[in-house]
């Protein structure tokens, strides 16, 4: 009966077409509410800067042609937001249904991966489920918006593996060829897989025998591009000006000192994470933290030492037992096997290295720098779930380990699906108060506008009273930039962008303020000689999530 049952789901998976499809609808059916999402944060910021800049948002006039061939910005990514902006603006479900089918694409594509190392279709299908439906890091797919920078770079990176496995079985030049190009072009999107051209001449030399001569020639053009833009991002961080994005820059005393503990503790603390939904293993973090270290546990950062020291501490505990599980596995593998999985394992913990650059507000990186390592770590899932399969028997794995790895899946997928629902909560509350807003004042008519908006309720920080996760000025002004009253340089330059900021500013005849707080409103009115009559006030009543008109009086 189980042989039979195996041969059928065999026959199921047994093509590509059936699998892609069986995936798809997995996907649309744990995605598809994506489509009722809106914008989250840095769409505002994008809309900003398009509105602004126009075409330089894309191509901006300062690069020069050092700056095109080592791929500074993100074009490719750039010009499809452009495009979907500029022709759907403030719709949400294009950028849904695009974010939607990328995914779709990059899981069938670590289904390939997987089954060229597992050669069994229904472990590497497994392996692809749980790298579409993983918690950790499904905010590269639910941030709509960073889907084309994430999936897409990773749709080209995991094709230049694909043909760099097809090198490594023919040595066809061709397919290094396009593993090159696959590889350059991902860049356009994000530069994600810079590693990886330094990483595929160094993993060449585990799986082939080379000259000295016979190796320059082939890898040459991997090497150099890798040490150039490489170096020119080092230099631009070094001695450039301060990037606000980036949590380390030039000014930093301890700046390679600092890059260097990151190569170190990021692989081995994420490594593990990517297994773990966050929620559950912070509570656990905090669990320990009372039980194990009470004179830690009453401190006022308690929550913070809990969620980065302890959860740190826990991750590389679980990284290690991750190891050694795959390590004793291994161990009656055969030798070529072996190496492929040592490539992977490598592979992941590598593919961490990118974000060195950025700090953690707690142990987990943001969840969309987890979307092209989770491709890895699934790809081991399958295998193994192969070695499972060859130490238990058939029998044994789809009567207990079969189950189970569903179970670990479907984990991770509610807690997708519960992300998901949350974000459209949240994204019914700004769409209602958009329509609110713009049924009360289509459009801005004066010169001179301050709007003053209160509330019973802060969001994601003191002062936020309207349920936005980007600075409501900054908000307010790309919602009435077509007015013609606000000045594109405000937009440009991220004025009022950081979330809970207020202020009022003027250039030329054009001003713009936003406030929240009605002394500080006073002050500006004061010092800018200006009157109750430029203040638009409002209330966002957070019962009823209905935005109200009312009076202002000073």
């Amino acid at each position: 009966m189980i042989r039979n049952y195996v041969s059928k789901l065999s026959s199921i998976l047994g093509t590509n077409l059936t699998v892609f499809l069986i995936l798809s609808v997995v996907i649309i059916v744990f995605f598809g509410r994506l489509t009722h999402t809106f914008y989250q944060q840095d769409e505002w910021n994008a809309v900003g800067l398009i509105y602004s800049e126009g075409i330089e948002y894309i191509f901006p006039y300062s690069y020069d042609l050092a700056d095109f061939i080592l791929v500074k910005g993100r074009m490719l990514s750039s010009l499809i937001f452009y495009l979907l902006s500029v022709y759907f603006p403030f719709q949400n479900t294009y950028l849904a249904i695009l974010a939607i089918i990328l995914h779709i694409i990059t899981s069938f594509l670590v289904f390939l991966l997987a089954r060229l190392l597992v050669r069994n279709s229904l472990l590497a299908f497994l392996g692809a489920l749980f790298f579409a439906l993983n918690a950790v890091s499904h905010g590269a797919i639910t941030w709509s918006a960073i889907a084309i920078s994430a999936a897409g770079s990773s749709i080209l990176v995991l094709l230049s593996l694909l043909f760099f496995f097809k090198y490594l079985e023919s040595s066809r030049q061709k397919f290094l060829l396009l593993t090159g190009f696959a590889l350059y072009f991902s860049l356009w999107f994000k530069e994600a897989g810079l590693y990886l051209f330094l990483f595929f001449p160094v993993a060449a030399l585990f799986f082939k025998k080379y000259t000295l001569k016979s190796y320059i020639q082939q890898f040459w053009w991997f090497l150099v591009p890798f040490f150039a833009i490489v170096g020119y991002r080092i230099i631009e961080l070094r001695f450039g000006p301060p990037d606000p994005n980036l949590y380390i820059s030039g000014a930093s005393d301890s700046f390679f000192l600092t890059i260097l503990i990151r190569l170190i503790i990021y692989p081995l603390t994420s490594f593990s994470l990517m297994f773990v939904p966050g929620q559950p293993f912070i509570e656990f973090a905090r669990e320990v933290l009372r039980d194990n270290y009470k004179f830690f546990a009453s401190s006022p950062n308690n929550l913070l030492i809990s969620q980065s020291v302890i959860l740190d501490l826990l991750a590389v505990i679980l990284t290690g037992f991750i190891v050694f599980v795959l390590a004793l596995f291994s161990l009656k593998e055969s030798r070529r096997n072996i190496k492929t999985v040592l490539f992977w394992l490598i592979l992941t913990f590598v593919s961490f290295s990118p974000y060195v650059v950025l700090s953690k507000d707690f142990s987990y990186l943001e969840s969309r720098y987890y979307y092209l390592p989770v491709a890895s770590g699934a790809i081991l899932f399958s295998w193994l779930l192969l070695r499972i399969w060859a130490v238990s028997g058939r029998k044994l794995f789809f009567a207990v380990a079969l189950p189970l790895s569903l179970v670990f899946i479907f984990w991770h997928a509610s807690a997708v699906k519960s992300a998901i629902e949350e974000q459209v909560v949240f994204s019914n509350w700004r769409t209602s108060f958009i329509k609110d807003l713009k049924s009360t004042v289509p459009t801005l008519s004066g010169n001179k506008n301050v709007f003053y908006i209160t509330g019973d309720r802060n969001y994601w920080a003191d002062g936020n009273r309207i349920p936005f996760q980007q600075g409501s000025g900054y908000t307010l002004m790309v919602l009435y930039y077509t007015s013609g009253k606000i000045p594109k340089e405000f937009l440009k330059d991220g004025y009022l962008f950081d979330i809970g900021s207020q202020g009022y500013m003027e250039i030329g005849d054009l001003g713009f303020g936003y406030f929240w707080n009605k002394n500080d409103l006073e002050k500006a009115l004061i010092n800018n000689n200006l009157s109750p009559d430029n203040v638009i006030p409002f209330y966002f009543d957070n019962a009823q999530h209905k935005l109200v008109k009312t009076k202002f009086i000073m």
